[in-house]
């Protein structure tokens, strides 16, 4: 059994990319270039996986940043993003391997 709606077809002008970074490439750095190189004048990241070998991130509510050299996992990133400088408002969420994150 198959219901009809009815009304106008929807639908989008969205394009969805999928990029896959090498290890030691830095991430800030590949989201720029793929921003400038797909033309993208806004947008957003849904999901990311992966690995970092390096961090530098502020920490929320502070002006106090966090840089660490050791192996990260990607556990979330997702935010907004345009062309420039500052790139857009992204939230990165990373564990460490049997590390509380007040001791790094």
């Amino acid at each position: 059994y198959q219901r009809r709606v009815r009304g106008p077809t929807m639908y989008s002008k969205a394009r969805f990319l999928c990029y896959r970074l090498l290890p030691g490439q830095d991430l800030k750095r590949e989201l720029g270039a793929i921003i400038a190189k797909e033309k993208i004048q806004a947008g957003f990241i849904g999901t990311c996986v992966g690995s970092l070998s390096r961090v530098n991130v502020r920490l929320a509510n502070t002006l106090q940043c966090l840089t660490k050299e050791e192996k990260f996992e990607i556990v979330s990133l997702v935010g907004t993003f345009e062309p420039g400088e500052h790139i857009g408002h992204l939230h990165l969420c990373f564990s460490v391997r049997g590390t509380p994150l007040e001791d790094i």
